[in-house]
């Protein structure tokens, strides 16, 4: 990954092009992401880790903060909820699921 101070010298058009692609990436892994939180939640692995509920993991052991940690728990569950929309979970909109 670059730094703040080694892009000043990339023109204009790669800043723009390699912006896109870490978004791209972002966007990806947030999918991925939420993927495998459904399936902590499905499988309830939480409970092994001495967690009561999904919400309490995400802070406790993948350190999201409390509201963080309630978005993602309702986003998996919409995402993830009978009758599935595919068109529902695309896309999150940026920032709405940080860490």
């Amino acid at each position: 990954m670059r730094t703040r101070h080694s892009l000043v010298s990339i023109p204009d058009h790669e800043v723009v092009a390699e912006t896109r692609a870490i978004l791209r990436a972002r966007c990806e892994n947030t999918a991925d992401l939420l993927d495998h939180l459904a399936e902590i939640d499905e499988r309830r692995l939480f409970l092994p880790a001495a967690y009561t509920s999904m919400y309490a993991y995400c802070i406790g052991e993948l350190g999201m903060s409390e509201d963080s940690a309630a978005k993602t728990t309702q986003a998996i569950r919409c995402r993830f909820s009978e009758p599935w929309d595919p068109g529902f979970a695309e896309p999150f909109p940026p920032g709405s699921l940080t860490a």
